[in-house]
């Protein structure tokens, strides 16, 4: 290949980088005495690859985030709270593929399944260090695939705290909270792929983590506590690896779910340990 158009077709990559950060923005909402103070005039004039910075405050409102842009606190979750104007609507509902949504308290989504956060066909997004709690739902994701799940905590919710569904496939959940939900914790339906680990997992009204219909998951180095039904329920669900669990004051119970993989798991005080219904483990 002739070095010269190497050498163009280099730079003319440079160039395309350099024109797209400097175009990128970032612009301030705050709740009072600045040029924006909804969250969602602020993303209706961005433009893709803007920053949406939030000052502390309390903002009433259902965010549409339907452009690819980071939305971040100015000081973190505790700071700066998002509550449902609405409570049929989702507090935030992404519809596109590339968004970042950091450091918000989410509340006040509380009609049947709506959410704090709803990805809706959404790829490779990340949702980190946010609250979402008093919700139907903390977190839900339909059909929405390489999505970022970090360190968020979902607490107090109706309904489960972080819900993968409609082949939500290839997504990471790292280092969440997910406690004291009427639901689930954490639960997988008819999605696959999927990375679940060094999750807390705590005192949900039915099950810790539940599969369903979901196949070649990876359940890895979690903490499973004291959930009412149990800690790990699998059902219909098919070459999942379940590796260096701890599942305290649970059990792990298997329906019609074969060829799942157990490796150096820890289960503890309980009345039974793993229980078989119509299925076949690897340990």
């Amino acid at each position: 290949m002739n070095k010269l158009f190497v050498l163009t077709f280099i730079l003319i990559i440079i160039i395309n980088i350099e024109s797209v950060s400097a175009a990128s923005n970032t612009i301030t909402v705050c709740p009072s005495g600045c040029n924006n103070t909804i969250i969602q005039t602020a993303i209706n004039s961005a433009n893709f690859g803007d920053t949406i910075l939030v000052k502390d405050g309390i903002y009433t409102e259902n965010v549409i985030v339907n452009k690819s842009v980071s939305i971040k606190s100015e000081n973190g979750a505790n700071k700066t709270i998002i509550s449902a104007k609405m409570s049929s609507n989702n507090v935030f509902e992404v519809t596109v593929d590339n968004v970042n949504i950091t450091g918000f308290t989410m509340n006040n989504a509380t009609d049947y399944e709506k959410s704090g956060i709803f990805l809706s066909n959404a790829d490779n997004c990340n949702i980190s260090k946010n609250i979402v709690s008093k919700n139907w739902y903390g977190i839900k994701i339909n059909n929405s695939t390489m999505n970022f799940i970090i360190n968020n905590t979902a607490i107090s919710n109706t309904g489960s705290g972080i819900s993968l569904n409609s082949k939500s496939d290839n997504n990471l959940l790292e280092n969440n909270i997910a406690a004291d939900n009427g639901g689930r914790g954490i639960q997988l339906d008819n999605s696959d792929g999927n990375n679940i680990t060094n999750n807390y997992v705590s005192k949900n009204f039915f099950d810790g983590i539940l599969l369903e219909q979901s196949t070649n998951n990876k359940l890895m180095n979690n903490t499973i506590l004291d959930n009412k039904d149990v800690g790990i329920y699998m059902l219909d669900s098919f070459n999942n690896t379940i590796y260096n669990n701890t599942v305290s004051k649970d059990s792990i119970y298997l329906g019609h779910s074969t060829h799942n993989t157990f490796i150096n798991n820890t289960i503890e005080d309980n009345d039974r340990g793993i229980f078989l219904g119509s299925s076949d483990p690897i340990f």
